[in-house]
């Protein structure tokens, strides 16, 4: 009985999240009340509260969620030294490309990256997270993936701090006008495939062919 509990308790509070993600993406923070999450969950106002405390812990929820499914993207550490040694470098990026598109080609991911696009000129918390994680975290994770190829002669020349800071532009660039092509309901087919071969073209620059060293 008190797992048929706990199951229903999670999946209320889940439905709380996922209702304030749209009615956050749709009205903006501040223009969305409690009482418009409650109702639209179908929940008393109390009830909500017996989930999250209000609005900023339910923003809050909104990007700890976001970390996690940006965290499944990344390879732990632990791998990533036996991934760069049997995968070419080509592939390893590619791989993890196609990961994050599929992470972030869905509905629910599209409406938590519009919250962080409109509030963080409006939320210091939500301006505070998109520095911190967005910029600095992904930039790092990127750099150290470019330093241990780099360390193992993969790379031509360059600096691994300016490549992850050209690969990652390039990835926000795209993935902005991806996002913003899905807001008007229009078709990123084109857009994701020309993504796809711009990639491409980056790494015919960064690598010898099949990923050896230059």
């Amino acid at each position: 009985m008190r797992g048929v509990l706990v199951k229903e308790t999670l999946g209320t509070k889940q439905k709380i999240l996922e209702t304030a993600i749209e009615l956050f993406s749709e009205k903006g923070f501040h223009g969305t009340s409690v009482r418009d999450i409650a109702r639209a969950t179908g929940l008393q106002v109390s009830s909500l509260y017996s989930h999250f405390t209000g609005k900023e812990d339910l923003l809050e929820a909104i990007l700890v969620w976001y970390q996690q499914q940006v965290k499944q993207i990344r390879v732990p550490p632990e791998r990533l030294d036996a991934l760069i040694g049997t995968m070419p470098p080509k592939v390893l990026l590619m791989a993890g490309f196609v990961r994050l598109k599929a992470i972030t080609g869905t509905s629910l991911m599209g409406q938590v990256i519009r919250i962080l696009l409109t509030e963080m000129y409006r939320n210091p918390r939500v301006r505070e997270f998109y520095l911190t994680w967005y910029f600095h975290e992904n930039l790092e994770a990127a750099r150290v993936v470019f330093q241990k190829m780099a360390d193992r002669g993969l790379l031509r020349p360059c600096n691994p701090e300016a490549l992850s800071r050209l690969y990652n532009a390039l990835l926000n660039h795209c993935y902005l006008e991806y996002f913003l092509g899905k807001a008007g309901d229009a078709d990123t087919s084109d857009l994701e495939r020309r993504l796809e071969t711009q990639l491409d073209e980056i790494f015919e620059l960064l690598f010898e062919k099949g990923g050896t060293p230059c």
